[in-house]
């Protein structure tokens, strides 16, 4: 009875094992705010979405600068000119440490307004900080409004906040059933070395399987936009995946070293037991 018993609970670890790893992924970089901030200040290295976001920027500047000249009656191809170089200057400075800051700050905003209580049900991507940042470097005299949120609410979006409020909640109650289930296997296995060796297989099962959903998963949209929430959102989505390979490979590496101590543990035993049988030994 202890057998099929301490296989069961094996079973449930390695399933439960399954659950905890993405939830606890989503939970620490896109559910927690200083997590989300980090993961997301690898985005401007894609030159695609910092054409967007400069784009997006430069919207803002042009403006509110663009009014402001002409009512000082300056003419149109100067104004154009001067234009051009604020862009050309928004995306040099996007490089700087100022404006990474601010884009920083920015992303920090847009999660507040994503996942505070009555925030939005969609993907956000916040310029205020960025804008002002930029705006500032420029020596543009600008009334920056307290929030410029870019908006993607399509279906798949508010379907990943959904997920993603979900991740704490689902990382505590699926870990701790993984804990729980392999202490329990192995408590209730005869050969506890082989429990262990078992475990260790079923996370690396785990962790392959979850590699290989994550490139379904991550494979890009050929419909999605180039505005530049969409392109942010893109483009999040690939660093969030070279950072899960990250803790999948932390994860395969654990789940080696348990199949290694469940086999040492077997063979221990297999050779303590050895010693134990009557006449395994000569005497003078």
């Amino acid at each position: 009875m202890r057998g099929p018993l301490a296989f069961l609970t094996g079973v449930v670890a390695v399933v439960a094992f399954a659950v905890a790893m993405p939830a606890a992924w989503v939970a620490t970089h896109v559910a927690d705010e200083d997590g989300y901030v980090a993961l997301s200040r690898g985005v401007l290295d894609d030159e695609d979405t910092r054409t967007a976001v400069v784009e997006a920027v430069v919207s803002e500047l042009d403006g509110q600068t663009r009014e402001r000249l002409v009512q000082l009656g300056i003419p149109r191809s100067l104004i154009d000119q001067t234009l051009a170089e604020v862009a050309g200057f928004v995306g040099q400075g996007l490089a700087s440490q100022p404006v990474v800051d601010a884009w920083g700050e920015a992303q920090r905003q847009a999660h507040r307004q994503m996942f505070t209580e009555g925030g939005e049900s969609a993907f956000v991507v916040e310029l205020a900080p960025l804008v002002d940042a930029v705006a500032t470097q420029a020596g543009l005299d600008l009334e920056v409004p307290a929030s410029l949120p870019v908006v993607s609410d399509t279906p798949e979006a508010q379907r990943a906040i959904a997920a993603v409020e979900a991740s704490p909640g689902l990382m505590v109650g699926a870990g701790l059933v993984a804990v729980v289930a392999a202490v329990g296997a192995v408590a209730l296995s005869r050969r506890r070395g082989a429990a262990l060796a078992w475990l260790g297989v079923g996370g690396l099962v785990v962790t392959g399987l979850l590699y290989l959903a994550g490139g379904v998963a991550s494979a890009p949209d050929p419909s999605a936009g180039t505005g530049a929430g969409e392109r942010v959102a893109l483009v999040l989505v690939d660093v969030a995946r070279a950072s899960f390979d990250d803790q999948l490979l932390r994860a395969a590496i654990g789940a080696g070293v348990l199949l290694v101590v469940g086999v040492l543990v077997g063979v221990a035993a297999r050779v303590s037991r050895g010693r134990s049988v009557p006449g395994s030994t000569s005497g003078p």
